[in-house]
């Protein structure tokens, strides 16, 4: 990490509890529709809706809907797929279906491509374990580099960082199309800020492309964007750079936190508030032209 990195963590300390958003999220299938001002991080986070279910073989279906219910459904997926991780036996089969609840939870589109198949091949060659423990391990942030993930990570998508971060217990965030967004522009109003001819890689976060997120980049919002980067589906290092992302986004969620205690304090512990702090930010990368003041 540089001086832009804690830079930027600095400005987010500063700027979050102040945060001015005006939401206008249409009502989908995911979404119930929010269509309010904000200011403050808070009361982002107060506002989070995601529509989605996961079934529990024992207890039925779990609805997810503000951010109480969601916190709920997420503890007990994660107690869950951890629980299963740390049995003895090499049973990867019931480890998948608790993957399977996870991709349910985060709205999975199609079962037959993507993280679910890819995970349930190896799953029937009793690898999945091994290799999400050593994922787990590489995406630890304690980690002061991000070096081990290039040679471990061999799959990344908006379905498979969710498991990752579930599997994870010091507050490692989801990186989806929707934070990507959020993050991504807020850099770009750090670089505008200190006016910075270019944005230092440090704080250079991916978005992500794909149909159903036209508008999830820095430059729907900021037309003039110096260095903002769209993460394609078809880019050679895309497994490998969506997962720095992440994991560097985690980083800069612990910096800007102990930087400033009061932020999302409610939330308990600094791994809960992380969480928290990822909420905000898939809600504001809805549509990011919200930060736009």
């Amino acid at each position: 990490m540089d001086e832009h990195f804690e830079g930027f963590a600095d400005y987010l300390a500063y700027t979050l509890p102040g945060l001015h958003a005006r939401l206008e999220i249409p009502p989908s299938r995911f979404c119930g529709g929010v269509s309010k001002e904000f200011r403050g991080i808070d009361a982002v986070v107060a506002a989070y809706d995601w529509r989605s279910r996961w079934l529990d073989e024992n207890k039925g279906l779990h609805p997810s809907e503000d951010w109480v219910s969601t916190k709920t459904s997420l503890n007990m997926l994660r107690k869950r797929l951890i629980e299963e991780m740390s049995r003895t036996d090499e049973n990867d089969a019931e480890i998948v279906e608790e993957i399977r609840r996870v991709l349910e939870w985060g709205g999975n589109r199609n079962w037959k491509r993507g993280a679910y198949p890819f995970l349930e091949n190896l799953g029937k060659r009793y690898e999945l374990k091994a290799y999400l423990l050593k994922c787990k391990e590489a995406f630890s942030l304690d980690n002061s580099t991000s070096s081990d993930l290039d040679s471990v990570i061999q799959m990344m998508n908006s379905m498979l960082t969710k498991v990752h971060a579930l599997l994870a217990t010091d507050g490692l965030p989801i990186y989806d199309s929707r934070v990507a967004a959020a993050v991504a522009t807020l850099a770009e109003q750090y670089r505008q800020t200190k006016r910075l001819a270019n944005l230092p890689c440090s704080i250079k976060f991916p978005t992500v492309d794909g149909k159903f997120n036209s508008v999830r980049h820095v430059t729907e919002v900021y037309p003039e964007a110096v260095g903002a980067f769209q993460l394609r589906y078809s880019h050679p290092d895309r497994n490998q750079l969506w997962a720095r992302a992440k994991w560097r986004l985690g980083k800069l969620m612990l910096m800007t936190l102990e930087k400033n205690p009061s932020i999302l304090i409610m939330e308990g512990a600094l791994p809960s508030r992380c969480h928290a702090f990822e909420a905000a930010l898939f809600m504001l990368g809805y549509n990011p032209r919200c930060l736009k003041t």
